[in-house]
């Protein structure tokens, strides 16, 4: 058994030298070598803009890409992708590069056509994968048909006149195209016995898409000579200009009053009237206007001569008012029959109070060698109000219809920094100025008219007004009682609220890893907008002085109700610790800033990338426990082993009658020989 025993033991030894002798020499120096992959991550900004115009052949756009660590990468390969916003469809594809990629941003350009565009919202991606790492970015922008003003209509107030009665001429624009017009410019041309050419007045800063708007004028020096006119109005935006359809009118000398003469038509014609006619009439001026204090409001004043022979009209402002009103001209030259105009300029000083100002105006008339005609005064009605919560009012009134008929236009402005909504403006109006209710028309805004204590009451209603937007509403009557009366017209504003800063812009999340030193780490911002116009928000990230923030300041142009993702790039050096940042988000009507704290901890720098070789040391302590284990094993073997032999040894043999009674019988014969 003990030689046994030895016997196991010098076996064991010998596995465990054969083990260690097998052993390959990479392994006894404790490296390990293989070929790892790892990836330069990389960060992509596409730049489009929010809107293009179809008729641009093509449509260009920027991406930037750089690398988020100290790595480079020499080229790779990536697509352009534009898709329908509404289901995802693919509308156009083009493979891009980008090359020679480091931590300094790469700007590369993009152009793309609009043949297989169709007017509607797209969404585009940039996307570019490097090894296992994969980056996009996507934009929404739409494809818009450009402003187009073209005329619907256009009306004569009669198409036959006398010589020397007014004609108003009617005119309807609309916007067909997509994107809002400003600067537009209706002009009316007049061919004939004599030749004419006017610019409608246009209140309106932007004809928006698809609205439209309708524009008067009255003219009475358009019937001085009798004969057949064409009218034709042009409307100009820029480069694009649409004509009307041609309209006609004619004007007849009137009926002398006369018989015809009985000795048939050979007689002398009638002599004239002996001695001249003279005087003026007032052909425009504004019965009442309305601005702000330190607001100034244009409009005109306009005569017409009544006279055979030329004249010379002085027009004065009354002693104290003419710092509220500046004419262009005191003195008009009037031609017999003519008609003329001088510009008004009425301008509250910032000090003005508010109240109404009755300004007296003085109509003096000469003729050419001096001598007196006529003098005569009107009083004119000038209201300054005050500012509520950045809104302001401009009203005019004018009368028309030989005195019988009035026009007003309101011009409420917003001038602050924020939306305002729930907006009511009340007109109240003297009771006696028109005969009843029905009388008084108001449009252009929602509103309501109702019969007051001794006043009529125009009640309007503005859902919101945007900063530096205008609205207008307008309001006339029919058959005006007393024309003093209508300067006693007052516009008040009901205290409007601003819209609620949480009705704008909301923060979604904030996603700000741990960060590592000397690496590029990101913070994601994504936030929601829920204003009712597009307009930019500026996010603006600043950190402690360890750290260096690529990105700073970024714009988005947002639309409504519109998920907004921003991403800020930051590199961090030795420091470990925590460091905080302060996000700044803004926009016209509402600030936002939040502080985000974000922990640095050591690590090492990301790799190039590129197929390397990894070298791992293993330690003699590991070392050590694995040869341990590997002669534990083989010891346990061996002892299993010689257990086993040695019961095996032990055991008794298996007994066998006959053969032990042939064994006695042998014993008994050899003890009976002996």
């Amino acid at each position: 058994m003990r030689n046994l025993l030895t016997f196991l033991i010098i076996v064991s030894a010998a596995v465990i030298l054969i083990i260690f002798a097998g052993t390959p020499k990479a392994q006894q120096q404790g490296t390990v070598t293989a070929n790892v992959l790892v990836s330069c991550p990389f960060s992509i900004n596409l730049n489009l803009l929010s809107a293009y115009v179809k008729t641009a052949n093509t449509i260009t756009g920027s991406y930037v890409v750089r690398t988020l660590s100290t790595c480079n990468i020499t080229t790779m390969q990536g697509y352009f992708n534009i898709t329908f916003q509404s289901n995802g469809v693919l509308a156009y594809s083009n493979q891009i590069t980008a090359n020679n990629l480091g931590q300094s941003a790469n700007t590369f350009a993009l152009s793309f056509g609009t043949s297989n565009l169709i007017n509607t919202t797209y969404i585009g991606t940039v996307s570019f994968t490097h090894n296992f790492f994969t980056n996009s970015s996507t934009k929404t922008f739409q494809i818009l048909n450009p402003a187009n003003v073209v005329i619907n209509n256009l009306s004569v107030s009669s198409s036959s006149v006398t010589t020397g009665s007014p004609l108003t001429f009617t005119v309807g624009i609309k916007n067909t195209g997509q994107l809002s017009a400003s600067n537009i410019i209706v002009n009316l041309t007049i061919t004939g016995p004599s030749s004419f050419n006017t610019i409608f007045a246009y209140p309106s800063q932007n004809l928006l898409a698809g609205s439209g708007e309708t524009l008067t004028t009255t003219l009475t020096n358009v019937t001085s000579t009798a004969g057949t006119y064409n009218v034709v109005v042009s409307a100009a935006y820029y480069s694009n200009i649409t004509q009307s359809d041609l309209l006609q009118y004619s004007v007849t000398q009137p009926s002398s009053g006369r018989s015809p003469s009985s000795g048939g038509g050979g007689g002398a014609p009638p002599p004239p009237p002996s001695g001249n006619t003279t005087g003026i009439g007032i052909s425009t001026i504004p019965l009442s206007v309305s601005t702000v204090a330190g607001q100034g409001l244009t409009t005109q004043l306009g005569v017409v001569s009544k006279s055979t022979v030329p004249e010379v009209v002085q027009i004065s402002i009354g002693d104290g008012f003419t710092s509220l009103l500046t004419l262009s001209s005191n003195e008009i030259n009037l031609p017999a029959g003519g008609l003329a105009s001088v510009s008004a300029v009425f301008q509250a000083p910032t000090n003005t109070l508010p109240g109404t100002y009755v300004i007296p105006i003085t109509f003096t008339v000469r003729t050419t060698d001096g001598a007196l005609i006529t003098q005569f005064t009107d009083y004119l009605s000038f209201t300054v109000y005050g500012t509520v919560n950045g809104l302001q009012i401009l009203q005019e009134t004018y009368l028309s219809g030989g005195l019988t008929e009035s026009s007003s236009v309101i011009q409420i402005t917003n001038y602050g920094n924020s939306t305002v909504r729930n907006v009511t403006l009340t007109t109240t109006l003297p009771l006696l100025v028109a005969q009843n209710v029905s009388q008084i028309t108001a449009y252009g805004l929602p509103n309501n008219i109702t019969v007051g204590p001794g006043k009529y009451i125009i009640t309007w209603r503005v859902g919101s007004i945007p900063p530096r937007q205008v609205v207008y509403g307008y309001y006339s009557i029919k058959k005006v009682q007393s024309v003093s009366l209508l300067s006693y017209a007052q516009s008040t504003f009901a205290v409007p609220t601003l819209a609620p800063t949480s009705s704008l812009l909301k923060v979604i999340s904030i996603s700000a890893p741990t960060f590592y030193t000397n690496a590029t780490n990101l913070i994601n911002i994504t936030t929601f907008y829920s204003g009712t116009s597009a307009q930019p928000i500026d996010f603006y990230l600043t950190g402690p002085q360890v750290v260096d923030v690529a990105n700073p300041t970024q714009i988005i142009n947002a639309y409504p109700n519109q998920l907004l993702t921003t991403s800020f790039a930051v590199a961090t050096d030795n420091f470990t610790g925590t460091a905080l940042f302060t996000l700044y988000i803004s926009t016209s009507g509402q600030t936002l800033n939040y502080s985000i704290p974000v922990l640095i901890l050591s690590g090492q720098t990301l790799a190039q990338a590129t197929n390397s070789t990894v070298t791992k040391q293993i330690s003699n302590r590991l070392n050590m426990a694995t040869y341990a284990l590997e002669a534990v094993g083989v010891l346990t073997l061996a002892f299993i082993t010689a257990v086993t032999i040695n019961r095996l040894r032990r055991r008794p043999p298996r007994y066998d009658i006959e053969r032990a009674r042939s064994l006695a019988r042998l014993k008994s014969k050899i003890i009976n020989h002996d």
